[in-house]
């Protein structure tokens, strides 16, 4: 958690009981499809509140987003496992001539800003190989996560504010397609890297192209960019080992097929719309 601070004390308990308690019994599989449904979920719930804070006039027409490192996180996990954030980092709102912001900073109700500071600080209490695949496909995947997610935000932030101060449902839901879409390209690219590095002769069972959809993966090259060898230098010389690049190629295998034909529905934007207050 380093200098992250926590967002609310009471968010910090409820998360804390929920993600290191009742989630402790869940198989790798489960904990990979409740992480990455509730990372998408979570994307759903920001891109229509960016909606509705572009339809009240909240920032104006020019502001820019940017992602940078997390900085709220409700606990720190413990005994070997580590706390994996939901969202893959910090949105901020660039606003014209001014400083970058915190998104909820731009709202005056109190339930609104917590809502949206919670959709940031809320991690998931999870074996480390989780955190380890997740860095990597949000810093180094090809596009990677983090890109993916500012570009997200910035096609709701820019799409015309709807009559009503209502959420623009056609751009978020376009946002979203976008955010499945390359999302899944930059788990697929992942995977093929952690393939390559750790020269596993076999796909694992969770990550064969049976176990998803054919033709789901592309052929492994070999990609001789800096964090490849890295991770080479770190697998041969570290405590890493094949077994963690296998475990974390599941892990990503299971963040692909999880987010197949995942939409942002009806009752989500009615949600949100519902309960935003400026």
């Amino acid at each position: 958690m380093s200098d992250r601070r926590t967002y609310s004390m009471q968010a910090s308990a409820d998360a804390e009981f929920s993600e290191r308690t009742v989630e402790r019994s869940l198989s790798d599989v489960g904990l990979a499809h409740s992480h990455v449904i509730g990372r998408n979920r979570r994307l759903g719930h920001l891109l229509c509140y960016l909606s509705l804070i572009r339809a009240y006039g909240l920032v104006p027409a020019q502001t820019r987003c940017t992602v940078v490192g997390a900085g709220v996180q409700d606990f720190n996990s413990q005994g070997g496992r580590e706390a994996a954030h939901y969202l893959p980092g910090q949105l901020l709102l660039q606003l014209a001539g001014g400083a970058a912001v915190e998104p909820w900073t731009v709202v005056q109700n109190a339930t609104t800003r917590d809502a949206i500071g919670m959709l940031f600080s809320r991690v998931q209490d999870l074996p480390a190989n989780f955190n380890k695949a997740d860095s990597y496909v949000e810093k180094y995947a090809r596009p990677a996560l983090k890109e993916i997610f500012r570009d997200a935000c910035q096609m709701a932030l820019d799409a015309p504010p709807s009559a009503g101060r209502t959420v623009n449902a056609a751009a978020v839901r376009k946002a979203y397609e976008v955010w499945i879409a390359q999302s899944q390209q930059s788990y697929r690219f992942a995977i093929n890297r952690k393939v390559d590095i750790a020269d596993l002769d076999d796909l694992p069972p969770a990550t064969a192209p049976g176990m998803v959809a054919p033709g789901l993966f592309d052929p492994h090259l070999l990609d001789t960019r800096l964090p490849d060898l890295m991770e080479r230098a770190i697998r041969k010389g570290g405590a890493t080992t094949v077994w963690d690049y296998s475990e974390q190629t599941r892990i990503l295998g299971h963040y692909l097929r999880f987010s197949e034909g995942s939409t942002l529905s009806d009752v989500l934007i009615r949600d949100v719309q519902g309960r935003f207050k400026p």
